[in-house]
């Protein structure tokens, strides 16, 4: 699969700086797009159910439920990131 593949990204959002961060490391968006990319606004696929901040801090468990709404909406492959400890963890879900 490749970056252009996936319909939904629920990345692990604790610190503010962890979305952009995963958006450059999984190739979502170039490194030099970035800034631009972000001010556009045009990221809805990004979690859409509002991460973290909205629906509480269980290191990405909600993420992977609201992936798997995504994929039954009709997206196609959700990439989801989670977090524990030192230690961070990524999963493609398809349908």
């Amino acid at each position: 699969m490749k970056p252009r593949d996936v319909d939904a990204m629920l990345p692990y959002d604790a610190y503010s700086w962890l979305v952009p961060r995963q958006l450059e490391d999984f190739g979502l968006v170039e490194r030099g797009d970035l800034g631009a990319y972000l001010l556009e606004r045009r990221h809805a696929w990004v979690n859409p159910h509002g991460g973290l901040l909205s629906e509480g801090y269980v290191h990405g468990l909600n993420n992977v439920a609201q992936a798997v709404r995504e994929l039954r909406a009709g997206a196609g492959t959700a990439l989801v990131t989670g977090f524990g400890g030192s230690y961070g963890s990524a999963a493609l879900l398809t349908w």
